[in-house]
């Protein structure tokens, strides 16, 4: 397997943020056309999570002008699914012409991995669970900005759409709450 010339860009970057090197697997579509490429990094950003991240969504065009993106996100290691839900994100972005951007909902995707979730959707937003990264990288003439999924209940979602991504993350920040326990309650 031989990630793409972007995701091999884009690789240091989550090296440098995890610290260990990644386990990198490739995630196709049911298709067998499509594919992604997902690193994961165990205990990262804490002991019991396991990070993943995008490499090679950025090899598409998503409608951002000089922008290309890289998906990344955390979740408790009993729940195996975690690269999958990105690569669905990822397909959905590519594939389907999901919204990319910060603030942007990809609906559902936890339920392909789990019967009636509490959390069944997906918010993007800016990273904020590692300290230092991912930073947007800027090659060969384009901008290589990452973005966070974080699960997010029915309610929430509702919440975001109608007063913004920023009301909602405020909330989770306020309520000190936990956004990597899959069963968390919902802020909204």
């Amino acid at each position: 397997m031989s990630i793409s010339d972007r995701g091999k860009l884009a690789a240091p970057e989550l090296m440098r943020t995890w610290g260990p090197k990644p386990e990198v697997f490739r995630h196709w579509d049911e298709d067998k056309r499509n594919f992604v490429d997902v690193a994961t990094c165990r205990n990262s950003p804490v002991e019991g999570v396991t990070a993943a991240g995008t490499l090679g969504l950025s090899d598409h065009k998503l409608g951002l002008r000089g922008v290309r993106v890289e998906l990344i996100g955390a979740f408790p290691r009993e729940f195996a699914d975690g690269a999958n839900v990105l690569a669905t994100c990822a397909f959905n972005a590519f594939k389907d012409s999901y919204p990319v951007h910060p603030g942007a909902i990809h609906l559902g995707v936890l339920s392909l991995y789990r019967s009636s979730p509490p959390l069944p959707h997906v918010l993007l937003v800016d990273p904020f669970l590692w300290d230092d990264g991912p930073h947007t990288l800027n090659l060969e003439g384009i901008a290589l900005a990452w973005l966070m999924a974080v699960p997010v209940s029915e309610s929430e979602r509702r919440f975001a759409e109608e007063r913004g991504a920023d009301a909602l993350t405020s909330r989770f920040e306020d309520q000190s709450m936990d956004i990597l326990d899959l069963y968390r309650p919902a802020v909204a």
